[in-house]
C-alpha cells in the first residue's frame, strides 16, 4: 500500500512501460540460475596476467560468478601456474557446491587436462594439488576461444572513464591540485603524463587529477596528509579504528608512498586510543620446558628443513637430535616424501644405531601425525636384552621369514628388515 503521497499517485503509459521492462529484465537472461544438485556442476575457469575467471555451470546456464585479481608476485608466476591457482580458487569458492559430488572442470590451457597424472615439479604445485584432493573432479579441455565467459571475467576492462570523485568535505580537490603542480615528485610523472599517457604505469591524469591505480595521488604536503588521516581515523564516522581498518578506509580513495608507515606511525601516537583503548588478550604463560632426559638417545625431538637447492636429486633435511646430547642427524631426502618413507628412513638411520626412543618432540607437520607413528611402530618388534636371546630371536625371525616369503625377495628385504630386528 503506498501512503504519504503529496500529490496523488498517477499511473500512466510511461510508468507502466518501465515496470513491464522491470519485470522482463528480472526474469530473462541472463538470470542466474538456483543449483539442481540432481544434475553435475561444471567449473569453467581461466587466468590471465591480471586476474583469475570462473563461473558456475549447470546445464549451460550460469549459477554464479567468480572473479579475483592477482598479487605483484602472482603476476610473475607462470601460465601453468597461474591457471592452477584459477582452478583452485574457483574450486574452493564454490566448495559447498563440490565437495561430496563429481564434478567438471573446463580450462583452456591443455597441460592441466593430465593434472593428476603429472609429476609435481615445485613445492607450490604441491601445495594446490593438495588442496585438490578432497575432491571428486574430471577436468575437461575447452578451446580458448569458446571460454570466453571466464576469460572476460579475469581481465579489467581496458577503458576507464571516471564517472565520480568521491572525497571528505574538508578536503577541496583544487587544493589537492594546486599542491601536486609545486610537488617536485609529481611534477615529472605529470609531465610524462602530458607527453604519452601510457609512459608511466599505474598512473593516469584526469581532469588535473594525479591518479596511482584510480586512487587519488596526495602530494607531500602534511597539512592535507594529515587531514586525510584525521578523517579517516578521528571523525565519529571512523570511531578511532585500529591501524589495519584506518589504513584500508584510506586505500581506497587515496595514496601516497610511506602511506602504510605514515598510518601506523598516526594510530599509535593518537592521544584518544592511547588512554581509552586496551589489550583484550590473555597475557602470554611462561614458556614451559621438557624434562631434561635421563640417557642418550631415549628422548629426541625430529624437524624438517624445506626449500632447499635441489643437489643429487635431494632438497630437503631430516633433522633428528637427541635432546640431552645434543647429538644431531642429518638425512637427506627428495620431495615429496610420504609418512612412510620418512618412517622407513627414521628406522634404517635412527632406530638401527640408537634403538626406538621413549619420547619424540615435534611440530604438527601432516607427515608427523598419525600415519607417521602407524607406519614407524608397527615395525617396533621388542626382543630381550641378552645376546643369546636376541640371536636367537633373529634366527627364529628369519626362519619363519623365508618359510612364508618367495625366496627371490629376502635379498632385496634383507637389508630393510634388519633395522627392525
Amino acid at each position: 500500500m503506498i501512503k504519504h503521497l503529496t500529490n496523488g499517485f498517477k499511473w500512466n503509459e510511461e510508468a507502466a512501460v518501465a515496470y513491464n521492462k522491470l519485470k522482463q529484465a528480472l526474469i530473462s537472461a541472463p538470470v542466474l540460475k538456483l543449483p539442481d544438485f540432481s544434475q553435475p556442476f561444471v567449473v569453467e575457469c581461466d587466468a590471465s596476467g591480471e586476474g583469475v575467471g570462473a563461473i558456475l555451470i549447470q546445464g549451460d546456464h550460469p549459477l554464479a560468478y567468480f572473479s579475483k585479481g592477482f598479487s605483484p608476485l602472482n603476476r610473475l608466476k607462470s601460465a601453468y601456474d597461474r591457471e592452477l591457482l584459477a582452478l583452485v580458487l574457483a574450486v574452493q569458492k564454490w566448495n559447498h557446491y563440490l565437495m561430496g559430488r563429481h564434478f567438471f572442470i573446463k580450462t583452456d590451457h591443455y597441460t592441466l587436462k593430465f593434472l593428476l597424472e603429472q609429476r609435481v615439479t615445485t613445492v607450490e604445485q604441491q601445495r594446490l594439488l593438495l588442496k585438490l584432493m578432497p575432491y571428486d573432479f574430471s577436468i575437461v579441455h575447452r578451446a580458448g576461444k569458446l571460454n570466453r565467459g571466464a576469460d572476460a571475467l579475469s581481465r579489467r576492462p581496458s577503458t576507464v572513464q571516471l564517472c565520480a570523485l568521491v572525497s571528505p568535505k574538508s578536503l577541496v580537490i583544487e587544493d589537492i591540485i594546486s599542491e601536486v603542480q609545486r610537488d617536485p615528485f609529481s611534477q615529472p610523472i605529470i609531465q610524462k603524463l602530458l607527453q604519452d599517457p601510457d609512459s608511466v604505469p599505474h598512473y593516469q591524469l584526469i581532469d588535473q587529477v594525479l591518479l596511482f591505480k584510480g586512487r587519488i595521488f596526495i602530494p607531500d604536503n602534511q597539512t592535507l596528509r594529515q587531514q586525510v588521516l584525521h578523517d579517516a581515523h578521528d571523525t565519529p564516522a571512523a570511531g578511532h579504528g585500529g591501524f589495519l581498518k584506518t589504513y584500508k578506509r584510506i586505500l581506497v580513495h587515496f595514496f601516497w608512498p610511506h602511506l602504510k608507515k605514515d598510518v601506523r606511525s598516526y594510530v599509535q601516537n593518537c592521544r584518544v586510543c592511547q588512554q581509552q583503548k586496551y589489550e583484550t588478550l590473555s597475557p602470554a604463560g611462561l614458556l614451559q620446558p621438557l624434562p631434561i632426559p635421563n640417557r642418550v638417545w631415549e628422548d629426541i625431538s625430529i624437524d624438517f628443513i624445506v626449500g632447499l637447492p635441489r643437489s643429487n636429486r635431494y632438497d630437503t633435511i631430516f633433522v633428528v637430535v637427541d635432546r640431552l646430547s645434543k647429538y644431531s642427524h642429518f638425512l637427506p631426502l627428495s620431495h615429496p616424501f610420504t609418512a612412510k618413507a620418512v618412517a622407513g628412513l627414521f628406522c634404517k638411520e635412527i632406530v638401527r644405531l640408537h634403538g626406538y626412543p621413549r619420547s619424540i618432540v615435534s611440530d604438527r607437520d601432516t607427515v608427523f601425525l598419525s600415519n607417521f607413528w602407524q607406519e614407524l611402530f608397527r615395525h617396533h618388534i621388542c626382543c630381550p636384552i641378552q645376546d643369546y636371546v636376541a640371536l636367537s630371536c633373529l634366527s627364529i625371525e628369519s626362519c619363519a621369514y623365508t618359510a612364508t616369503v618367495d625366496s627371490y625377495m629376502i635379498p632385496r628385504d634383507v637389508k630393510t628388515n634388519l633395522a627392525h630386528a
